[in-house]
């Protein structure tokens, strides 16, 4: 072994082994010897030669870059400058076309495969329902993204259900992507239904989608007079001003903003055009940063319409977006929400190493009892158990999209009323609250009555149901639903009774109350 293990090592050193093989007749311990001087010797040279060998390796490093094409380096620097560039996700005109070159859709890449594979949740309204799509299971952007995705947008309702009712909504499923829309500002139920989101699904990708409608485009007029509006919408103004065209179609969209130009032109010093209220549609870019310092880096916006208040510009790029009635998205306005949502996601997925695999799942930190007759497929299980009811009929508007309207029972004070029983099935006391359809002040067509709603648990604790409340949506007229506290319950059952403040109900407009789902929340 001796023998062998010098031999791997210089001429050198043999020779210095033959000179101690010499003198092996006077030292048996020579081969012991020998190896320790093997191994004092290789530990000097071991290190030296890996030395040796790392200079080697970045040598040749070195070389290698240095034929390095200019156009790769240059293309890495825009790489790092866009990644920077995209931390909020889209936000306007000038962002969503360099985005799609950042980050190209390319069907071959390994992305884009991952793309199609993705879990997809999405909230919203009727906008993100899909509403006046001739084949919205297709047509509608959640649908683009994925054919399994799990649409939980809800028609004439905003997100007092999915954010109360979120276990309920949820379910066991487990996603990879939630978009949520959004038309106005972040409200309460917007980050209560973002702050769920995030403790049940630490890794997701949450998109806060911006829909922007031309249906709230107007003209102001600067001094409004007894004869002038102090502003007439896009829609009023349009068949006055550019009769027979429409906005959204393609070969009529640039005649029609001929006639927008040549309206402002005229009347440039009498007023401009706006969005309703006034409001700067920078605001969602303006606040975004502090949503996503409260929500984490996987959390992003899609705002295409941010960056100008210049509304004939804004008409210009996207007045295709919306359908004729100027409010719900048209086909064209899915496909484009549809592809910046998969240039964010491609953005979150090269640079956050999101763990498609296996993202993390966490308990749901509250529970909840819910049933929701509008949207009956938000419900945990078939209803048919849960409650009870007296002096209400169900009535649906169309398939699956259902009331239960209040016809009464006749009392001893010959009032009609009625009642909803209910379960809380907690331990522990929880908050419910029902929501009911409603409309803005003086509605042409729909009148509902004010309605007294009050529980068997506390029967002084007396509110009242106003169905022509809704304000925030302008001037225009609106039928949507409203939500009512009624306070904390007890486990077990509980009656809810209700009786209509006025009777009248025979006229055309008048409509009985119409009460739309119950929710029982470990939520205040």
């Amino acid at each position: 072994y001796c023998y062998i293990a010098i031999n791997i090592y210089p001429t050198t050193i043999q020779q210095d082994f033959n000179i101690s093989m010499a003198a092996r007749k006077n030292n048996k311990y020579l081969c012991s010897a020998v190896v320790s001087w093997i191994l004092v010797l290789a530990a000097f040279a071991t290190p030296s030669a890996l030395s040796q060998n790392l200079r080697q390796q970045q040598r040749r490093r070195r070389q290698l870059q240095s034929y390095v094409d200019p156009k790769t380096v240059e293309t890495k620097q825009q790489q790092d400058a866009a990644d920077d560039e995209f931390k909020y996700g889209v936000t306007g005109y000038d962002s969503y076309q360099k985005i799609k070159t950042a980050f190209p859709l390319d069907n071959t890449s390994q992305e884009q495969q991952l793309l199609s594979n993705l879990r997809y949740v999405t909230f919203g309204t009727s906008h993100t329902w899909g509403a006046g799509l001739v084949d919205r299971e297709h047509q509608a952007y959640s649908y683009v993204l994925s054919p399994k995705v799990s649409n939980l947008a809800i028609r004439a309702q905003k997100y007092e259900y999915p954010s109360s009712c979120f276990e309920t909504t949820i379910k066991e499923n487990v996603y990879d992507v939630a978009i949520v829309e959004s038309t106005q500002l972040m409200g309460k139920e917007d980050l209560l239904l973002l702050q769920k989101l995030r403790q049940r699904f630490p890794d997701l990708i949450i998109i806060y989608l911006r829909h922007w409608s031309a249906v709230s485009l107007a003209w102001k007029w600067n001094n409004s007079s007894s004869t002038l509006p102090k502003e007439t919408l896009l829609s009023q103004w349009a068949p006055k001003y550019a009769p027979g065209l429409h906005h959204n179609n393609e070969d009529q969209s640039l005649l029609f903003l001929e006639k927008m130009k040549e309206f402002q032109q005229q009347h440039d010093s009498e007023g401009q055009w706006q969005i309703q209220g006034g409001f700067n549609d920078n605001r969602f870019v303006q606040e975004f940063p502090k949503l996503q310092d409260k929500f984490g880096s996987n959390t992003y916006l899609v705002d295409l319409f941010a960056g100008t208040n210049n509304y004939i510009e804004l008409m210009e790029r996207y007045a295709t977006f919306t359908q004729n009635d100027y409010y719900h998205p048209s086909v064209v306005g899915h496909a484009n929400y549809a592809k910046a949502i998969q240039h964010v996601v491609l953005r979150a997925l090269k640079l956050n190493n999101y763990p498609a695999d296996n993202p993390r799942v966490e308990p749901f930190e509250t529970h909840d009892s819910c049933v929701n007759w509008f949207n009956p497929e938000m419900n945990l299980n078939s209803d048919d158990d849960l409650f009870t009811t007296k002096g209400f009929v169900k009535e649906c508007f169309s398939e699956n999209k259902c009331s239960y309207e209040l016809v009464g029972e006749k009392e001893q004070k010959e009032q009609l009323a009625a009642s909803l029983t209910v379960t809380n099935p907690a331990t522990v006391a929880q908050n419910l609250a029902i929501s009911f359809m409603a409309t803005n002040p003086n509605h042409p067509s729909i009148s509902y009555p004010r309605t007294e709603v009050w529980t068997s648990h506390n029967t002084n604790n007396v509110k009242i149901a106003e169905p022509a409340s809704v304000t925030q949506y302008g001037t225009r007229n609106v039928h949507v639903t409203e939500s009512l506290s009624l306070g904390q319950i007890p486990p077990g059952p509980v009656t809810i009774y209700f009786r209509p403040l006025t009777t009248n109900m025979n006229t055309q407009t008048n409509k009985p109350f119409r009460l739309v789902s119950y929710m029982i929340t470990g939520d205040a």
